[in-house]
């Protein structure tokens, strides 16, 4: 939804008020200028508003963005039943969310954009470089005195304030150091019960400083995009871990019984446990891995990797089909034998 017509502002209405019915300044129905700086917004669908076309007709093009979509939301500044204004919030609410708005992040210090505009009529050079410093200086002095591991335990402490949201750690009782490290939230679970059927899973490295690995379960939505579904931090790739969080991912999730495939990479552990966990779900290595794998063995023709590029691309199980028979008869009578093959 956009602005369909410019919002009405709460001065606006005051003075309406006032030049109609003479009341005083202090009078309940004047709206709260401090608080609520619009009285009524109109928002309307994307597809319902026709833009003027600006171009001269010398390239041709399709309207794809107008689909006559009627949706509409008007919203207005009412007074309570009790006599008092109020802002009711129907969603969820922490600081974490709190900086992601974009009016909380502009700067409104008058001596900072004053010291800016001065660098800029100076024609100051900043590099990427000294930008990196300044936000590593910054993090810093913010992070104090306190450790890694103090740092992590208030940040999950306000992570699991969040209504849905959950966190657990695993410790190992001989090291007392935490193996994993498992924070499911409320949007990933109700994710992964819309699109189960098809789960991608991963490991990042070289991610944190305390070299923990960065595991993670995605799936596809609607609109092809990936979106993670599960998040966790191992230690180490061992089969333990990763059983700990695959149940963690099951206990979390119950529509995990409808995962019809998994496309992983070629870690062995990975294969294994996700075998053990889902053995109604076949897997699949991903395109980088089928295609790491073809290039490691360099007596490989260049016409049967193009073939089996063709064949991970098909839209058809009827084209699958069709590349796949080709790519045999290039690679001879043996091909069955060949380790490109198997």
């Amino acid at each position: 939804l956009v602005t369909k017509r410019p919002s009405y502002k709460s001065a606006t209405r005051n003075e309406k008020i006032k030049s109609k019915d003479k009341v005083s300044d202090d009078d309940p129905r004047l709206i709260p200028v401090d608080k609520f700086s619009k009285y009524s917004y109109t928002l309307k669908c994307t597809h319902g508003i026709k833009n003027q076309p600006r171009g001269k007709g010398v390239r041709r093009r399709k309207i794809i963005r107008f689909l006559g979509c009627t949706a509409q939301v008007n919203g207005l500044v009412k007074l309570a039943s009790e006599g008092k204004w109020k802002i009711y919030h129907n969603h969820i609410q922490s600081a974490f969310l709190f900086q992601f708005y974009a009016e909380n992040r502009k700067i409104t210090d008058a001596k900072l954009l004053q010291d800016v505009m001065h660098m800029d009529e100076a024609g100051k050079a900043c590099s990427l470089r000294d930008v990196h410093n300044l936000l590593a200086s910054l993090k810093r002095k913010r992070r104090g005195n306190q450790t890694d591991e103090e740092r992590t335990e208030a940040l999950l402490t306000e992570f699991c304030e969040s209504e849905g949201n959950s966190a657990v750690i695993y410790v190992n009782h001989d090291t007392q150091i935490a193996e994993t490290i498992i924070f499911p939230t409320a949007r990933k679970k109700r994710l992964f019960s819309a699109y189960p059927e098809v789960i991608l899973v991963d490991a990042t490295h070289c991610t944190n400083r305390n070299a923990y690995k960065r595991f993670g379960i995605m799936v596809t939505d609607v609109f092809g995009a990936g979106q993670y579904v599960q998040h966790a931090l191992l230690g180490r790739e061992t089969k333990n871990n990763l059983e700990l969080f695959i149940a963690q991912f099951k206990e979390q999730n119950p529509s995990w019984r409808k995962i019809k495939m998994i496309g992983s990479d070629n870690d062995f552990n990975e294969k294994d446990v996700l075998a053990q966990a889902f053995p109604k779900a076949p897997q699949l290595l991903c395109q980088f891995h089928v295609s790491a794998l073809s290039n490691l063995d360099h007596e490989i023709q260049t016409e049967p990797k193009n073939l089996c590029q063709l064949m991970m691309k098909s839209n058809t199980e009827k084209e699958y089909k069709r590349y796949k028979v080709t790519m045999e008869k290039q690679m001879g009578p043996g091909y069955k034998q060949n380790p490109f093959y198997e």
